[in-house]
């Protein structure tokens, strides 16, 4: 038996390959300049580092996730938190009794909102793998989200370079490696982006129903829903704010009302933060006491990116009020200031990636070849490192 040669295959792969190019032609050009960027910046890094797995010893972020069924290679991009919501795919939501003053009390998962877990269990009901439904949902979010903030850009700015390089500042980002794994992150970006896009475009309903999702993704979602109503409130748009704000009162009020009935707490998410040690000092202390360790090198390097991540934040939301107007800099700065009000300065890698106004202001700064070249050979040097800690379940920020 012989094996058919290339010059039989020809035919077919033409045939493919045209198809390909027809349904390429018939997508937004924003989705397809989206696409071209993920296949090209982001895909390579997360092939590449999911080849490293087992070049480091493995640390505590990949042995202190729960058990799941499913391809291995696809495992890699569940680390760290990804454990707290596989464990809430699979078992449900856990409560602690963390209303007790100044006593520090046991981690429950319901500190994490409920959007991701909740999308990743439906997804399942298909019969994937929970790691493979994860993947598909998180990329698919990701690509939504390159393609929110491009069009964020071209709505505000009506700028196409410069959306592109908004959204390869967003992908080349240090921590920007938490948009592929099994965070809510990218699932927020996504939900974010298109909701002040819809928003600014009058599309009011889809809006109101990003809005109110984000809000149940990540915390920064209702600080943004907060801030897009507070400026509504300002303009004195009653009718958009009726809308905005009663969708999003909705969805947020559930998930209130069923913590209450469920634990008896209905905000239990903010208490279950003193499970990991947040409100156990005032603010003030909390923040002199981890400069003091991160001055000391007890913390290395992760302190100071801590550090750096709040000034970030400051400038982004003084030159995002500015030049992008007053709901981008609110939220910018409500982002700064709700860890901080706690006392809360570790993690601030994390949170500062979804402030998404920031990779706008990025795309206007880039402007310059010199500097864009910089920037982003710099940024992706740094996530590639940092992609490949994280996948071998080392510390990654």
């Amino acid at each position: 038996m012989t094996c058919r040669r290339w010059p039989e295959y020809a035919p077919s792969v033409s045939i493919l390959v045209r198809q390909v190019r027809e349904l390429a032609t018939r997508l937004p050009s924003g989705l397809r300049v989206a696409t071209l960027l993920y296949l090209g910046i982001r895909l390579p890094v997360e092939v590449i580092a999911a080849g490293t797995l087992g070049m480091l010893p493995l640390g505590p972020g990949a042995t202190g996730v729960p058990f799941t069924e499913g391809p291995s290679w696809l495992k890699v991009f569940l680390r760290w938190d990804s454990g707290w919501y596989v464990s809430i795919i699979q078992k449900g939501y856990t409560w602690a009794d963390c209303t007790v003053p100044q006593v520090r009390c046991a981690q429950a998962s319901i500190s994490f909102l409920p959007g991701y877990p909740s999308l990743v269990r439906a997804g399942m009901w298909t019969g994937l793998s929970l790691p493979t439904v994860s993947f598909i949902l998180t990329h698919g979010a990701l690509l939504l989200g390159i393609w929110g903030v491009s069009e964020f850009v071209r709505l505000k700015r009506g700028d196409e370079p410069e959306a592109q390089r908004a959204a390869i500042s967003m992908l080349v980002f240090p921590s920007a490696f938490f948009l592929s794994a099994g965070y809510a992150e990218s699932l927020f970006m996504a939900a974010g982006t298109w909701g002040l896009v819809w928003l600014y475009q009058g599309r009011l309903l889809p809006a109101a129903c990003a809005l109110a999702f984000g809000a149940l993704t990540r915390s920064q979602g209702m600080l943004l829903l907060g801030a897009v109503c507070v400026v509504l409130l300002a303009r004195r748009e009653w009718k958009v704010l009726a809308l905005i704000g009663g969708v999003g009162s909705l969805a947020v009020g559930g998930f209130l009302l069923w913590q209450h009935q469920s634990f008896g707490d209905a905000l239990a998410f903010v208490h279950a933060r003193r499970g990991w040690g947040v409100f156990d000092l005032s603010p003030a202390e909390s923040v002199l006491r981890y400069w003091r360790r991160t001055v000391s090198g007890e913390l290395g390097w992760v302190g100071w990116l801590d550090f750096a991540s709040i000034g970030a934040l400051l400038m982004s939301g003084l030159l995002a009020w500015r030049r992008l107007g007053p709901i981008e800099g609110l939220f910018c700065l409500l982002v700064l200031a709700a860890p901080l009000s706690s006392g809360q300065v570790w993690g601030m890698t994390r949170i500062v990636l979804c402030a998404f106004p920031m990779f706008l202001l990025l795309g206007q700064l880039t402007v310059r070849p010199t500097v864009a070249r910089l920037l982003f050979s710099s940024g992706f040097a740094w996530l590639m490192v940092s992609a490949v800690r994280f996948v071998n379940g080392h510390f990654a920020d």
